[in-house]
């Protein structure tokens, strides 16, 4: 492994406890383990894998509803429902940065170290992205857009149905991820000047943020949400 590819170096981290027993050539290979140790190997057309499935969970006094967002009074509603999302995430990275001594060599450290630093900057911007609901314009397009996503997912969701999308569908809701990618980028809409770094060099918006989408819908209504809080807020603010 080389030390000058990072996504190599994460891998090697996030699957240190993952063997790779074989590797097939024009065919897989199935490993046959025992009290997790490999003593046979098989081939075989057609591998099966056990993928687990994520599942977001909630968060206790974090709201995730987007039309009680949408209809919170003030922004200092919406900073109580939000202000303990950035607060968890902090208590994570504290209980990760315990165990990188226990990592077993310095690149490992390393690379963990580097990772937590970009989830501290994470983390602040999170925070930055419920601070900033205090300007009325970000607060206003903010609302508006919650507002837009439940209405679209309410009837995507009656679609070919009898159902009535105001009185049959459970109230819309973020998962908890999607609603921190959202508050991420909030401050570098607002404000095309703000630092991403410490050191002043380098805007929020000449960072690429990524988040992967499982699933077409997700993607369009990420896309949606902050395609209409960009274009609110560049008519409200002008820029």
């Amino acid at each position: 492994m080389t030390r000058d590819d990072p996504d190599l170096r994460i891998a090697d981290l996030q699957y240190r406890d993952v063997w790779e027993y074989a590797v097939g050539h024009n065919i897989s290979v199935k490993a046959i383990t025992h009290n997790g140790a490999c003593h046979h190997i098989e081939t075989t057309w057609l591998p099966i894998a056990a993928v687990e499935k994520v599942v977001a969970r909630d968060i206790p006094e974090v709201e995730l509803g987007m039309e009680t967002l949408a209809n919170a009074e003030d922004a200092a509603a919406i900073r109580e429902m939000l202000n303990r999302l950035p607060a968890v995430y902090q208590e994570w990275i504290e209980q990760q940065q315990q165990q990188i001594e226990s990592l077993d060599t310095p690149d490992r450290r390393e690379i963990a170290e580097a990772l937590l630093n970009k989830a501290k900057v994470a983390r602040r911007r999170i925070q930055e992205g419920i601070d900033i609901l205090e300007n009325p314009n970000a607060l206003e397009a903010f609302q508006m857009a919650n507002r837009a996503i439940a209405r679209s997912l309410r009837q995507r969701l009656t679609h070919n149905t009898d159902k009535d999308p105001n009185e049959d569908i459970s109230p819309p809701r973020w998962r908890p991820f999607q609603l921190a990618f959202i508050l991420t980028n909030l401050r570098g809409i607002v404000d095309p000047t703000h630092s991403d770094s410490p050191s002043e060099t380098l805007r929020e918006r000449e960072v690429v943020d990524l988040l992967f989408f499982p699933t077409i819908m997700r993607h369009l209504h990420h896309f949606l949400f902050h395609s209409h809080r960009f274009s609110k807020i560049s008519r409200l603010v002008n820029i």
